[in-house]
C-alpha cells in the first residue's frame, strides 16, 4: 500500500523531509542544478561550490577596487545620494515603500482568509481556494515588480556596481563543471556569456546556496504552507 503524501497547511509543523534536505543542502560544500540547455548541450550538470577564504579575499579586493575607483567618478552617485535623488524626483521613497507593507498586509489578510476557511472545514471550497490563491500571487508579483525597480534604481550606484562585480567574481571563481573546470575561467569571459537566462539561473541559485538557503524556504514553503503544496501554475482554474 502506497503511503499518502500529505501536503502541510498553514499552522502545521515544517515536514521533517523538507527540513532534513535544508541542512544537508547547507552543509554541503556544493550545490547541483541541471540546465535544461547550456553551449549548445542538453540537460548540463553545473556544481555551485561554497566560496574558499581565498576566494572570497579575491572577490572583496575586487569590490574595493571597484568602489574606490567609481567614488572618483563624478558621474557616479553612491547609494546615499541615489535615494536623495529619487526622493526629490518623486521616484523612490517613503511613499513607494508605504505601497510594499500595504501590500504584504493584503498578502496576509488573503492568508488569514485560507486559514479560517481551513478551520472551518477540512475540505474547503475549490474553487474558494483557487481564488484566494491567484490573489496572493497577483499581491507577491506586484511586491516583485516593485522590489525590482527599487534594485535597477539603486544597482546604477557607487556600491551597487562594485557589489555586481564582486558577485560576478565569486562565480567565475566557484561554478564549475563536474569535471572540476570552471564554467567561466576569467570575469571577461563571464561578461561575454550570450546565454545570459542561463547567467541568472546560475546566479540565483549561488546567492541561495550560499546564504545558507534551499528553493523551498526562499520560494516554494510559503505557497505550501499557505495553500497545501501547490505552486502558482498549478490547478489556478476555479472548479
Amino acid at each position: 500500500m502506497i503511503e499518502e503524501k500529505i501536503e502541510p497547511k498553514l499552522g502545521d509543523p515544517i515536514p521533517d523531509e523538507w527540513l532534513k534536505k535544508a541542512e544537508v543542502e547547507i552543509k554541503s560544500k556544493t550545490r547541483t542544478i541541471t540546465l535544461d540547455e547550456f553551449h549548445g548541450q542538453k540537460n548540463v550538470e553545473i556544481a555551485i561550490n561554497h566560496p574558499t577564504t581565498k576566494d572570497d579575499t579575491s572577490s572583496v579586493n575586487l569590490y574595493s577596487k571597484v568602489y574606490n575607483r567609481l567614488l572618483r567618478d563624478p558621474e557616479m552617485l553612491t547609494r546615499a545620494e541615489m535615494k536623495k535623488l529619487l526622493e526629490q524626483k518623486g521616484l523612490w521613497g517613503e511613499e513607494q515603500e508605504k505601497i510594499i507593507d500595504n501590500i504584504r498586509e493584503e498578502m496576509r489578510a488573503v492568508e488569514l482568509q485560507v486559514v479560517t476557511l481551513r478551520a472551518k472545514n477540512k475540505n474547503p471550497n475549490k474553487a474558494t481556494v483557487n481564488r484566494l490563491k491567484k490573489q496572493w500571487y497577483e499581491l507577491q508579483n506586484k511586491i516583485r515588480d516593485m522590489v525590482v525597480e527599487r534594485e535597477n534604481y539603486y544597482s546604477n550606484t557607487v556600491e551597487g556596481r562594485a557589489e555586481e562585480e564582486q558577485l560576478k567574481s565569486k562565480l567565475s571563481l566557484c561554478v564549475k563543471y563536474p569535471d572540476g573546470n570552471r564554467v567561466w575561467s576569467s570575469l571577461d569571459i563571464l561578461d561575454e556569456e550570450t546565454e545570459r537566462h542561463n547567467v541568472v539561473t546560475i546566479m540565483n541559485a549561488a546567492m541561495l546556496f550560499w546564504m545558507g538557503l534551499t528553493q523551498e524556504i526562499i520560494s516554494d514553503l510559503p505557497a505550501k504552507l499557505i495553500f497545501g503544496g501547490e505552486t502558482e501554475s498549478e490547478n489556478l482554474q476555479d472548479n
